[in-house]
């Protein structure tokens, strides 16, 4: 996430040769996409859990599923459409969009392994996961 943060408008205005003023927009509509996504993925969530038709173990599977698979085959295909970058922006808006399938994944499992300390793993979940927010830009130049 942060690469896509760090990198995709630098991308966009030096390879694909956008404009700062577009590249702005352009950019986010990415995480406009991943929104919507985690939102329809998180009520999907809830419907799935309140049918009991799956374990709460297997609804994180599968969104988690949902939010890597196609996220990382759309990546691998983006080198494939060459300097399209009407096809470009659509794949990574995909891309991203997908991921935020992982919203109704990864933070209600904190809560099932231990709905007690759920505040603390959060935290502790979220600090390393931020810690690679300042270590992207010195690898990603």
């Amino acid at each position: 996430m942060f690469m896509v943060i760090e990198m995709l408008p630098k991308y966009l205005s030096q390879v694909q040769h956008f404009d700062l003023l577009n590249d702005g927009f352009l950019s986010g509509i990415s995480f406009l996409a991943n929104w919507l996504i985690g939102a329809v993925a998180c009520v999907a969530a809830d419907r799935l859990r309140a049918t009991n038709s799956l374990s709460n173990t297997r609804i994180r599977k599968l969104f988690a599923v949902l939010a890597l698979t196609p996220a990382t085959i759309i990546m691998c295909f983006i080198s494939t459409v060459g300097c399209n970058s009407t096809a470009i922006v659509i794949m990574i808006c995909l891309s991203y969009g997908f991921s935020g399938c992982g919203t109704a994944a990864y933070t209600p499992s904190l809560v099932d392994m231990s709905p007690r300390f759920a505040g603390l793993l959060h935290g502790i979940a979220d600090t390393v996961f931020s810690a690679s927010g300042f270590i992207v830009p010195m690898i990603a130049r």
